[in-house]
């Protein structure tokens, strides 16, 4: 086999392999709220699909961030002693850090600016880890297993 027919092959194969990983990542994400089905979503439902969107991202981000720590890594392992190489796998590497530091700062950001118009404390770690507004109940169906207090907009 040729070096262009086995590179053709091998990015089949990691496509394959990407479709069937994040299928079920991509059946499991939950990105529309209850409210899709309705059809009566507010903006604080459109906010958190952005928030779920952003969530599905990151996951498939770190595990792309993996591969390329493996590839930079296998990349320098197969060097032979070759100074480019091993100097090509120390990029990838490195490219891969400075990607990590990139995606962890906007989710930082963005959980900061997401606790604070939610009105929660700066200084609450779980309201960082859980980055999601909490819409106000319109109906029943807002609330699985509860009863929609429309007067004040809770769960209860």
């Amino acid at each position: 086999m040729d070096l262009r027919k086995k590179n053709k092959f091998i990015i089949f194969l990691t496509t394959i392999l990407i479709i069937l990983l994040f299928g079920a990542k991509c059946a499991q994400a939950q990105i529309l709220p209850p409210c899709a089905t309705t059809g009566d979503c507010s903006l604080c439902d459109l906010v958190n699909v952005a928030i779920n969107i952003g969530k599905f991202i990151l996951a498939i981000t770190g595990s792309l961030l993996l591969l390329f720590f493996i590839y930079g890594g296998f990349f320098m392992l197969i060097s032979g002693g070759d100074s480019n190489k091993v100097k090509k796998g120390k990029e990838i590497i490195m490219n891969a850090l400075i990607g990590l530091a990139i995606i962890f700062s906007a989710y930082l950001i963005v959980a900061f600016i997401l606790v604070v118009l939610s009105g929660g404390s700066i200084s609450d770690p779980q309201k960082w880890v859980e980055s999601k507004l909490v819409c106000p109940c319109k109906s029943a169906t807002d609330c699985p297993g509860k009863t929609c207090d429309t007067n004040t907009g809770k769960c209860i």
